[in-house]
């Protein structure tokens, strides 16, 4: 048996880690799986179980007598239960009889208990109400005469011992039940309160008014005693800022002078009204409150516009309502900084007032009014007969408006969501969905655009091929007025789609980065680096677009160029048996190309940026480098051809003395083909000449480009040509 836990050599672990009180399987795959894989591990662990069993049966065999009478040792085992077990159920009725009764005696307790709590709050009313009636008797021997007449007492130390008893009384009246104090005691407290409040009051009014700092902070004291902080808010209310704010806040003065100088005037009310208040509650050292600017001025203020001045509150025209809502934040922000705290300011934002002034400006109706608006514009603008109504420009003609009137009209738009006239930023949300949305149909449109215009230059080729080369777009436009300041081709409406769109993207980063960001950073109070651009989603199909815009300009020009291109398979024909003079000056055609260039990158396309018209000129002037590269190529193939037929010719000729004449006349003169390669030569040497002039107006080497420098080396052997000639 003990050979049966030896480590055997063909095994890959040790039998005794499985009798550690400590053994973990997750742990020991895990340590035996970095040593070998976990294939072989399950092979050796089989192997390993089956041993096992093979062992146990191998014991039971050796000892099989012993193993079977395991069971005869536990005979007569009932007898010693039911021996154990008798007792243990005596105890249990025992302790079954103890608990019964100790619940009865519980219940007994408590109801005594119950009875006696019953019995001392009783008693404790009763000696409340006695308290009751002994304090009415001595209120109302100081604050009434003989005969039930209200006395005048001005005097404070005498109010604030009449306050303390009051304070008692209140206390002693909770602690009394309802049914106790009879009606007749119920008058007599409030006959007490009502003519101790009227004392109050104005001895309160006059401490303001003689500026009497002392009782002033005493007749608060003692309004705070009796827990009446409210009767001061409203005698300081009626008696001081009522009679100020009632001559401030009138209809009249709402329609005649600007909302702020309302607002203004009641801001003067702290300067000219509550010095002596703001001095008094600077110099108290007891820890008195006295909100006044909250609970009185505050709350006049709002009551009075609320029933005098309502219609401060609808939003029938959105300008004015913005003005006054403005206005009125403008007044909540001066308003609260003359809190001295952060607390007196926790208190202000939760005060009912300043949630109903809030709640009763109709933000979304405003909304939906400037929405209504910045809508109607757009959808007006972008009507079929105006959809290519160029933009009017100024005289220096800056690459910061837009072309077309439409752009123009949407980015008015845009701006408006953000102007200081329309934005709010409570509102900030709405206007900012509003702004993506705007962006959106701005693409949208460009897209429509460029499909119209394209649809009706196919039109207009169907109708008439005599006048497929015209640009003028005019007459094939059925839906589009006739006049100066419609774009008239194709291409002008792609160089005013890629500029608008150019100048919409500078313009919305400019907005972006002087409004929008610091109002989103206010908006959502996060640090700069969590503030996310929400229009990256509208920049990345803006760019999309600006460069399939672009694209497609280059292919247009590219396609009128290639029609410009046509005549330089014609150069052969020029010089093939015409005795021509040798060329000296480039082809008609040349002068063609290099004028059309001129008219697109120097004229037409002037209102894009530096960058996109690079982008363009690249495009078009390697695939027009490619075209002259073919053209020149078939020539040559085709110079060559004829040459080799001119030569067979002459080989056939058996007269030396023409030979010889015709090999002197080819030293002397230029022949057919060099007067055809010199011609190419000359195209392409002022085609390149005015590409390095371009290159140097728009800042990029063109020259440079691959296929200007293989055009160059393909045309470079005719040079020798032109220096025997010369």
């Amino acid at each position: 048996m003990a050979r049966m836990f030896e480590r055997e050599s063909s095994l890959c672990f040790n039998s005794v880690d499985f009798e550690k009180e400590s053994f973990d399987a997750d742990a020991f795959v895990s340590n035996h799986g970095r040593l070998m894989d976990l294939d072989s591990l399950l092979v050796d662990l089989k192997s390993y179980h089956h041993k096992i069993k093979l062992s146990l049966i191998e014991v039971i065999n050796s000892d099989y007598q012993d193993f079977v009478g395991l069971s005869k040792t536990l005979t007569n085992v009932e007898s010693i239960i039911s021996k154990v077990q008798s007792p243990f159920d005596d105890w249990h009725h025992k302790l079954s009889d103890v608990k019964s009764n100790l619940s009865t005696l519980v219940s007994k307790t408590d109801e005594v208990l119950s009875e006696s709590k019953a019995l001392t709050a009783r008693k404790n009313q009763l000696i409340s109400l006695k308290a009751v009636y002994t304090i009415l008797n001595f209120l109302e021997l100081n604050l009434f005469d003989g005969q039930g007449n209200k006395m005048e007492v001005s005097d404070v130390g005498t109010l604030k011992r009449l306050s303390l008893e009051i304070s008692s009384l209140n206390s002693k009246l909770i602690n009394c039940d309802s049914k106790s104090v009879s009606e007749t005691v119920t008058k007599r407290v409030e006959a007490i309160s009502e003519h101790f409040l009227s004392l109050l009051s104005r001895s309160f009014s006059m401490s303001i008014v003689s500026a009497d700092e002392e009782n002033f902070i005493s007749l608060l004291q003692i309004y705070s005693t009796i827990e009446r902080l409210d009767c001061a808010y409203q005698v300081y209310r009626a008696s001081f800022v009522e009679p100020y704010l009632r001559e401030k806040i009138t209809p009249s003065a709402v329609q005649r002078d600007p909302l702020e100088n309302v607002y203004q005037e009641v801001l003067n009310f702290f300067p000219e009204k509550a010095l002596f208040l703001v001095k008094a509650l600077k110099k108290s050292t007891d820890g008195v409150r006295f909100e006044y600017e909250i609970e009185a001025v505050f709350a006049e203020v709002v009551d009075l516009l609320f029933n005098n001045c309502s219609q401060v509150f609808i939003p029938v025209n959105w300008r004015q309502f913005g003005k006054r809502y403005k206005a009125s934040m403008w007044f909540l922000g001066k308003f609260e900084e003359g809190f001295s705290c952060e607390e007196q300011l926790h208190l202000f934002r939760q005060n009912v007032n300043y949630r109903r002034f809030l709640d009763k400006w109709s933000l979304p109706v405003y909304f939906q009014l400037v929405f209504q608006e910045v809508v109607s514009k757009i959808e007006h603008a972008t009507s079929s007969k105006s959809i290519l109504r160029t933009q009017t420009k100024s005289s220096n003609d800056s690459q910061d408006e837009f072309c077309l009137a439409i752009p123009d009209v949407m980015f008015q738009s845009f701006s408006l969501c953000w102007s200081d006239e329309a934005y709010i930023p409570s509102l900030c949300h709405k206007f900012l969905k509003l702004s993506i949305q705007i962006s959106l149909r701005f693409l949208q449109w460009c897209k429509a655009a460029q499909n119209q215009l394209e649809n009706s230059v196919k039109i207009a080729n169907d109708k008439s091929s005599s006048n497929s080369g015209s640009s003028s777009l005019n007459s094939s436009l059925d839906k589009i007025e006739s006049d100066e300041s419609v774009v008239s081709s194709y291409e002008d409406l792609l160089v005013c789609l890629v500029s608008d769109i150019e100048t919409f993207q500078t313009k919305l980063r400019t907005v972006y980065d002087l409004k929008i960001y610091r109002e989103l950073k206010q908006h959502l109070n996060v640090q700069s680096s969590y503030v996310v651009d929400p229009f990256k989603d509208v920049k990345t199909k803006m760019q999309q677009q600006l460069k399939s815009l672009i694209a497609e300009l280059a292919q247009t020009i590219i396609k009128a160029l290639m029609v410009v291109l046509k005549p330089i398979s014609e150069t052969p024909r020029l010089y093939r048996k015409t005795n021509r003079a040798t060329p000296e000056t480039e082809s008609t055609y040349m002068m063609n190309l290099v004028s059309k260039l001129r008219d697109y990158f120097e004229e037409q396309l002037k209102s894009m940026n530096k960058g996109s018209k690079q982008e363009v000129l690249v495009s078009v002037i390697k695939a027009v480098n490619d075209q002259i590269k073919r053209s020149v190529q078939d020539i040559w193939e085709s110079v060559e051809k004829i040459e080799q037929s001119l030569k067979k010719i002459r080989s056939s000729k058996s007269l030396k003395n023409v030979q010889s004449a015709a090999n002197v006349q080819d030293a002397d003169t230029a022949s057919d083909s060099d007067k055809i390669y010199l011609q190419l030569y000359i195209d392409v040497v002022s085609y390149q000449c005015y590409l390095a002039s371009l290159g140097q107006k728009l800042e990029i080497d063109i020259l440079a480009l691959d296929s200007s420098v293989a055009l160059k080396s393909q045309i470079e052997f005719a040079s020798s040509i032109k220096d025997r000639l010369s």
